[in-house]
């Protein structure tokens, strides 16, 4: 493709993402789950590398087990997607606007407990 055909693709992406994004279909509710999915593996994340204590060391085998299923579940919907002739969202600012979780970097310092039920 040349530039302005990649262009002009792009922006009829960005149109009907838009379209899609304010009408509740099927399609644009699985958007917001892959988005979702993304940010909760990156809470995930978040959580494994910095819950502490003795506690921790069976918690974060659950984690790791989460956080497998969570990307197996985030490529799956994405092929349901793709496979419907829907594109999926694929850049942090998609994630960004589709996404309904909240992040916030200072989970990390929070005791277990607290991370646990935040990312429940």
């Amino acid at each position: 493709m040349t530039n302005d055909e990649i262009e002009t693709a792009y922006q009829a992406e960005v149109k009907q993402a838009d379209t899609d994004h304010h009408t509740p279909t099927a399609g644009a509710m699985t958007g917001h789950i892959v988005a979702n999915l993304n940010i909760n593996i990156t809470k995930l994340h978040q959580a494994l590398w910095f819950l502490t204590g003795p506690e921790s060391v069976a918690i974060k085998s659950l984690y790791r087990d989460l956080i497998t299923e969570a990307r197996q579940t985030y490529d799956d919907l994405a092929d349901v997607l793709l496979d419907e002739g829907q594109l999926p969202p694929s850049t942090t600012a998609e994630y960004e606007d589709y996404k309904m979780l909240e992040e916030d970097g200072r989970l990390k310092y929070h005791a277990t407990e607290d991370v646990l039920t935040t990312t429940i």
